[in-house]
């Protein structure tokens, strides 16, 4: 008979592992919000730290609740998701195994601000003064999410947007911005704020380094907050839709063919119009509604559209929202219209035309966006007709005249928020559209097209 001795070490582990299986998991998460993006971070959660963790799903609808159910399954048959319908009901054990807090509810500021202090507290309350909370918030600033916080809270909290649909990528934003050599001359208590701030900064990028999310570094802290809405490229997105919600609005295009547009420009699944219709036109409302209160815009957002969703309406009938796939391309292209004068007067008005626009814009179309190397559903195809992506693109005139509105647009609001006010590194601004869109360099490109003088001074809308 044969058998061996464990060393005493070694029994000990066995133990202790053994302990931990049994006793569950002593890492908590909390989720506050199980909506679209909710839900594709507690994915990305359950994909990269399994059991590891326990997550604490908080949503006060309880039709999402049952959908966290139906997904994760219920508590009874499982230990590693448990649900509430409010903060408040979440467990004194949970709260004290919290390591990480992720809120994901609706672009509302008053509605963030609250939940935000009210998490704090029951944080303070378990003795838990280290845990940071993370908001997915996708326009507003961490200023304004702090704003009624007691000084001691404020550098807990950081923006952590993660751009849909995947969340691959996530700006993370935290009072004060990243250290720099000059803060070497701040006070003292200027300088406990500032590591305070870059600690919270450095554990939200190592969590969602866990989760496969790569970070980007905002550095808007310093600027007015009109400029600090939006936070990066979410800056250049709105200003796309609020130009394009406004030439709608004027029957100068219809959503087709703006669609279509950004498509071909941003290589992303879907348009404009049908982007809205994904997030729901009363989540588009509220961010138009933040940007008017805190003077980054100067309307709300315009009453046909807010007609719409009071009517339970959107602007493509339910399932036929067009993709960037080879049919809805083509359908797009079908149904596109638009008044060409009028776009072109409307470019003129309102700073987004260069004196040598024509050339640039065959540069752009034959150059510099790639349609003959980019992924088949936007390129390549053929029609019906016997012409691809880029043989309309030079024989549509209205086509061309979107595409370039909506570049210029694009650099007009880059260089108001890279260049100019240094949000994000050109690099980096490069680096983020290339995970979004797979397009290499694309800022950098079109903005050597346009002059040196183009969208300066600014303009406003």
């Amino acid at each position: 008979m044969f058998y061996f001795r464990l060393p005493k070490t070694s029994v000990l582990i066995c133990i202790f592992v053994l302990f931990y299986s049994l006793a569950g998991n002593s890492e908590t998460v909390v989720v506050l919000g199980y909506g679209r993006t909710g839900k594709v971070f507690t994915h990305k959660l359950h994909q990269k730290l399994g059991d590891d963790v326990k997550v604490v799903i908080v949503d006060t609808e309880p039709k999402r609740i049952n959908e966290a159910v139906a997904r994760w399954g219920a508590e009874s048959d499982q230990h590693t998701f448990t649900y509430r319908t409010h903060y408040d009901q979440v467990l004194e054990s949970e709260w004290a195994d919290t390591i990480f807090i992720q809120e994901l509810i609706n672009e509302n500021v008053w509605k963030k601000q609250a939940l935000i202090e009210g998490v704090l507290d029951k944080l303070e309350s378990a003795g838990k003064t280290d845990v940071v909370v993370a908001s997915n918030s996708s326009s507003i600033p961490v200023s304004v999410l702090t704003e009624y916080l007691p000084e001691h809270q404020k550098t807990r909290v950081s923006v952590n947007h993660m751009y849909s649909p995947h969340g691959a990528a996530s700006e993370v934003g935290v009072l004060y911005g990243p250290i720099t050599e000059s803060d070497s001359q701040v006070s003292a208590d200027q300088s406990e704020k500032l590591l305070q701030a870059e600690t919270t900064a450095r554990t939200v990028e190592r969590f969602n380094a866990r989760l496969g999310i790569e970070s980007f570094r905002l550095n808007n802290h310093g600027l007015e907050i009109k400029d600090q809405i939006g936070h990066s490229f979410n800056r250049i997105w709105f200003r796309i839709k609020e130009h394009f919600i406004d030439m709608l609005g004027k029957n100068l295009i219809n959503r087709q063919l703006a669609d279509l547009a950004f498509i071909i420009v941003y290589n992303r699944p879907l348009g404009i119009f049908g982007t809205m219709d994904m997030i729901s036109l009363n989540t588009a409302i509220d961010i138009r509604h933040v940007w008017k209160t805190y003077g980054a815009c100067s309307s709300e957002m315009p009453l046909f559209v807010r007609d719409m969703a009071g009517k339970g309406e959107t602007f493509y009938p339910p399932c036929t929202r067009p993709d960037c796939t080879q049919k809805n391309i083509f359908r797009l292209l079908e149904t596109s219209a638009a008044n060409q004068e009028g776009l072109l007067e409307y470019g003129w008005q309102n700073g987004l035309m260069s004196p040598h626009w024509e050339s640039e814009l065959n540069r752009m179309v034959n150059k510099e966006l790639n349609l003959e190397e980019r992924y088949p559903e936007v390129a390549g195809h053929t029609a019906p007709d016997g012409g691809d992506i880029i043989h309309y693109l030079n024989v549509s005139s209205q086509l061309r005249m979107a595409v370039y509105l909506l570049a210029g647009i694009t650099i007009q609001e880059y260089r108001h928020t890279v260049l100019r006010n240094s949000v994000i590194s050109p690099e980096s601004m490069d680096h983020l559209l290339n995970i979004l869109t797979g397009q290499d360099r694309l800022f950098s490109r079109l903005n050597q097209l346009f002059p040196v003088s183009f969208g300066l001074p600014e303009v406003t809308h």
